[in-house]
């Protein structure tokens, strides 16, 4: 397929509600689960994928910190493996 070449990075988010190590751990959770669901789903290699939990430290609208907009996993294409 046309993406097999890149590497993706999977980002897990969260809102500011709770205590920061717990979102931090949330968003742990949020990201391993989407990249588990590529690898065992798609069949997508594991080391094209990898993880960062982003918590609620990169809210994805600081406006409304709480907001459901916030609790989001995010997918970023690295470009070509190397």
């Amino acid at each position: 397929d046309s993406l097999s070449e890149f590497r993706f990075r999977v980002e897990g988010h969260t809102d500011a509600l709770g205590d920061e190590d717990y979102n931090l751990a949330l968003s742990r959770r949020r990201a391993d689960g989407v990249r588990n669901y590529l690898i065992n789903l798609f069949e997508m290699e594991a080391n094209r994928l990898e993880t960062v939990a982003r918590g609620e430290s990169s809210l994805l609208n600081p406006d409304n910190p709480n907001g459901p907009e916030n609790r989001v996993v995010l997918i970023v294409n690295l470009g070509p493996q190397n």
